[in-house]
């Protein structure tokens, strides 16, 4: 177990070879890697239901969903709207074919669109899915997913 600073999980593979570890000990030796981001929970008080823009709704990968909640504030959790915090998690095994591209020089998206073909769910799939149970609002996760 590890911690590194990067955006998601495929980047922390060519993280550690940009730090001088050779690709076949990277290739070898990790078995998955998991990214984490901390999301503001909607205040279970005050939060309102309301029609997410369709734009918003297409960034999310939401296609059709548009009922969600946004924050209001109210005495309870001090006007912000949020109350507590929660995490949406990127976790991508290490397959075979994900072995061979980081050996052969494969990019941070080429490891991504291979991990993704493979089930791997996106920091942003994983906040969407806390959104339309109305655990956070729509803009949280945009604002902590890139």
């Amino acid at each position: 177990m590890s911690t590194l600073h990067t955006n998601d999980a495929p980047s922390s593979i060519v993280r550690m070879i940009d730090m001088g570890i050779p690709p076949f000990l990277v290739s070898s030796s990790v078995v998955a890697v998991m990214a984490q981001r901390l999301v503001r929970k909607l205040c279970p008080h005050c939060k309102v239901p309301y029609e997410l823009p369709l734009d918003v709704a297409e960034s999310l990968g939401l296609d059709g969903f548009t009922n969600v909640y946004k924050p209001l504030g109210c005495d309870e959790c001090r006007g912000t709207g949020y109350r507590g915090r929660t995490a949406i998690f990127e976790i991508m095994p290490m397959s075979e074919e994900l072995r061979r591209a980081v050996m052969t020089g494969a990019t941070s998206d080429d490891l991504r669109t291979m991990a993704i073909s493979q089930g791997m769910r996106t920091l942003r799939v994983s906040g969407a899915k806390k959104v339309t149970e109305g655990i956070t609002s729509a803009d949280e996760v945009l604002s902590v997913t890139l």
